[in-house]
């Protein structure tokens, strides 16, 4: 599932807590922080998975890339159509809003960070050869 919802504090835990009890199968929530970091264990304190946060270091063009060559290899299918996410992925980089694709987006490299990233495997090497 994907989905935005714009709430805070208790209202936000409270809702994190029924996705939860929805989909059993999830062993951790993932957050991304650009600065406070600490406030997101306040709110989502005591939850029964374990909380993950992550700071972002490379720009939104480039993890959009990342994760389009995926979908492109094969490596991502989704059970069920994300509608907003997929909208939001066609419309980048002009769409208002890419909230959804990105989260989207950061899922798929967290689960798949181990498969190489296109170039990331190859050597590269010079045409002239030293001695």
């Amino acid at each position: 599932a994907a989905g935005k919802v714009k709430l805070a504090g208790e209202a936000l835990r409270a809702f994190v807590l029924r996705k939860l009890s929805e989909y059993e199968r999830i062993k951790a929530v993932r957050v991304e922080v650009n600065q406070g970091g600490e406030l997101w264990f306040t709110v989502l304190h005591d939850l029964p998975v374990k909380l993950l946060v992550h700071t972002v270091s490379e720009s939104k063009e480039v993890r959009f890339a990342y994760a389009l060559d995926l979908y492109h290899r094969g490596h991502v299918l989704h059970r069920d159509k994300l509608r907003e996410a997929e909208e939001q992925m066609v419309s980048f980089p002009k769409a208002p809003y890419d909230d959804i694709a990105d989260a989207v987006c950061s899922g798929v490299l967290f689960f798949l960070k181990d498969v190489p990233r296109v170039g990331t495997h190859a050597e590269s090497k010079g045409y002239v050869n030293a001695r």
